[in-house]
């Protein structure tokens, strides 16, 4: 069975040679590579083309910039294969990531395949879920881990997805959403699953130093989108899957949180957009205090943020919650 690996690349020439080397080094052979480059401005574009006459399994295709989804989009479209990927070009895989993959997908029977992860820092791996275990789980069940977060999250990376099942759906990535759209794109590939099956063996390698797209350092749309991603994973879950609703927006509210905590300590002076926070906070604060993820002195901390972002900025320096160093408010 072919696999079709999809890089989408936007200036992320430094790291793109790594990302490629590991793959060209999988212990399965049945794959392509499609380099979707989605208008890069930092040389990126070239490096595709050098990069592309290393093996004839690569292709790359040029495109104005549209975003990630427009960029994975494309792929789905040019895909050849059996089973799609969609690896961050800035990260890099173990030999047997897509071995490993297609023969738990197949020996399991399920219409998608969960890999395990490795959190990494130059050359410091840490497993980002070293006592989790094998799983093979029905659609509801499999939803309720994925938006919780549990050991496999919602990232596109470490999820092998049948192509048949994408396209007969007409299943894409949302284009609008700027922000966490890998789990609102699992949350509705996962309704057309059977079962889904997970291995928290770490076959993938998330690096968290490339200053790459989860890397906050300021407020902008592309923050604010994943507050509209949330909201929309809700609707869908809503009727059909109450208790994976609650937990859609637990995450709503830690991720609002931390744009409150970088507002503060940005210094920000933008009330309108400080309000909006406020308010999407405090719509959701129920489920923030109700979920099992946090604990109690974060939750009494949670609630004071929702009437004084500045006090709970303060306290979360005060006691040392923040890895980052106390601006002067």
């Amino acid at each position: 069975m072919m696999i079709t690996v999809v890089l989408s690349v936007y200036n992320t020439g430094k790291y793109l040679a790594r990302a490629i080397n590991s793959l060209l080094k999988q212990t399965y052979t049945d794959f392509e590579i499609i380099i979707v480059d989605d208008g890069s401005t930092d040389g990126s574009s070239e490096i595709c083309e050098v990069q592309a006459q290393r093996s004839e399994i690569i292709r790359v295709f040029h495109k104005e910039n549209g975003g990630l989804s427009t960029a994975r989009n494309f792929g789905i479209e040019h895909a050849n294969g059996d089973y799609i990927i969609f690896p961050d070009p800035d990260d890099w895989v173990n030999a047997n990531y897509l071995e490993k993959l297609v023969t738990d997908m197949q020996n399991s029977g399920a219409d998608l395949a969960i890999c395990g992860y490795y959190k990494t820092w130059g050359k410091r791996n840490e497993k980002a879920n070293p006592k989790g275990k094998k799983l093979l789980l029905d659609t509801y069940d499999a939803i309720k881990l994925l938006v919780a977060p549990s050991a496999f999250q919602g990232f596109a990376w470490n999820k092998l997805y049948n192509l048949k099942v994408i396209r007969e759906n007409n299943l894409r990535f949302d284009e609008e959403l700027k922000a966490v759209q890998d789990l609102h794109f699992a949350v509705r590939y996962f309704f057309f699953c059977k079962t889904v099956y997970y291995d928290p063996q770490p076959l993938y390698h998330y690096c968290r130093d490339t200053g790459g797209v989860t890397t906050f350092k300021t407020i902008g749309e592309r923050e604010l989108s994943g507050i509209r991603t949330y909201e929309k994973i809700g609707v869908i879950l809503h009727k059909v899957h109450p208790d994976a609703e609650k937990e859609v927006y637990a995450s709503l509210c830690h991720w609002t949180l931390i744009l409150i905590r970088l507002y503060c300590y940005k210094k920000m002076h933008d009330p309108k957009l400080l309000n909006l926070l406020r308010k999407k906070f405090k719509k959701h604060l129920y489920y923030y205090l109700i979920s099992y993820r946090y604990t109690f002195r974060g939750k009494v901390c949670a609630s004071v943020a929702a009437f004084s972002p500045k006090l709970y900025y303060y306290l979360l320096c005060k006691y040392g919650y923040l890895r980052y160093k106390k601006k002067k408010m």
